[in-house]
């Protein structure tokens, strides 16, 4: 640039160290830096220190990221939240999490107050790992330092405790504190998204509580959310495994209205049904709507009609239907085979099978 009558000002060289960090090349950050030093008479600042450490923490190397911390501190300047966001962020990608809370409290001890970017990486991270009563005391004490807790908060929040792996009775509490967070969200004038709605929907299904998912979906147009796909899959799943197979047919016409073009997983929810309940015409004429609709069948759709068939006594249009699926070339798991193997043994067939 230089060669070409350009001046290298400050905001330039850090604009491509910044470049030179967010593609992990540090290394060319520091030499471009000792180079324009030299010649340029340039002095790095914040700016440049602080990416520098963000660069270090993109790539794990946390020992020089500290380095780069101390060599700021020793020039003059002090670490801001930037600087720290970007140690814990590093250290929670790692799992971390005591090095990223012991940031958090050096932080706070050198008068740099944590903000809402802060928390919400480090309860993302707890939540990712499970620990939920962890990101939950986070929370209390981001509220607690008079920050309320914007929608990536409550978004992650809500996931982590709908999507826990804890036992049944686990699950039913965290429902109820996901249920009263979207109350806190809405007393708040926090904002909901799709993705709010959806988890929570997903985690009352799965706790057979469709009555209330209902519910949520039927908040979601008071609240002018737009449903989507997955809002409308997870529940018409959920109507199914509850047996509830009219009203799942209504809410897939009803998608189809408002514009959401049923998917695999839509029609595989309604065919798995009635194939459980032994209804194969209707599973049949489910399949048949499916691919006229320009949906093609997945293995997951072969493997349950190959079951349902085998199930209701039909093995030798499940054998057929299993042959036809092999000359087109479809590759099925063993899953799809057991139903015929078995059924075959149990006629005596033991050469077919």
């Amino acid at each position: 640039m230089v060669e070409y009558g350009c001046l290298l000002t400050d905001v330039t060289v850090n604009v491509l160290v910044g470049g030179f960090c967010k593609d992990g090349r540090v290394e060319e950050a520091l030499r471009f830096i000792h180079e324009v030093s030299e010649e340029e008479g340039f002095y790095p600042n914040q700016v440049t220190f602080n990416s520098l450490v963000n660069g270090f923490c993109r790539i794990g190397d946390f020992n020089d990221a500290l380095k780069i911390v101390d060599l700021m501190i020793e020039k003059g300047f002090d670490p801001d939240v930037y600087t720290y966001n970007s140690l814990i962020s590093g250290m929670c990608k790692l799992g971390e999490f005591d090095e990223a809370i012991e940031i958090l409290q050096q932080m706070i001890l050198r008068d740099c107050s944590p903000n809402t970017v802060t928390y919400n990486t480090l309860i993302s991270a707890l939540c990712k790992e499970n620990e939920i009563e962890a990101a939950t005391e986070l929370t209390r004490i981001l509220v607690s330092k008079g920050m309320l807790p914007d929608v990536c908060t409550f978004n992650t929040l809500i996931q982590g405790l709908c999507l826990t792996k804890n036992r049944e009775i686990a699950m039913e509490l965290r429902l109820k504190e996901a249920l009263m967070l979207l109350k806190e969200m809405e007393l708040s004038g926090c904002a909901r998204n799709v993705v709010v709605y959806n988890t929570l929907i997903d985690g009352l299904c799965k706790s057979r509580r469709v009555e209330e998912a209902e519910e949520i979906f039927d908040q979601m147009e008071l609240q002018g959310v737009s449903r989507n796909l997955v809002t409308y899959n997870t529940l018409l799943d959920g109507l199914c495994k509850s047996k509830r197979v009219e009203e799942a047919s209504q809410l897939m016409d009803q998608m189809i209205m408002e514009g959401i073009k049923p998917d695999k997983f839509t029609y595989n929810s309604l065919l798995h049904y009635f194939c459980r309940v032994r209804d194969i015409e209707k599973a049949a004429d489910i399949m048949q709507i499916m691919t006229s609709n320009g949906c093609e069948p997945d293995i997951f759709t072969y493997s349950t009609l190959i079951g349902g068939l085998c199930k209701s006594g039909r093995v030798e249009v499940a054998s057929k239907l299993l042959r036809s699926i092999q000359m087109k070339g479809i590759v099925l798991t063993p899953h799809a085979y057991n139903p015929v193997i078995q059924a075959l043994f149990r006629r005596k067939r033991t050469k077919e099978a």
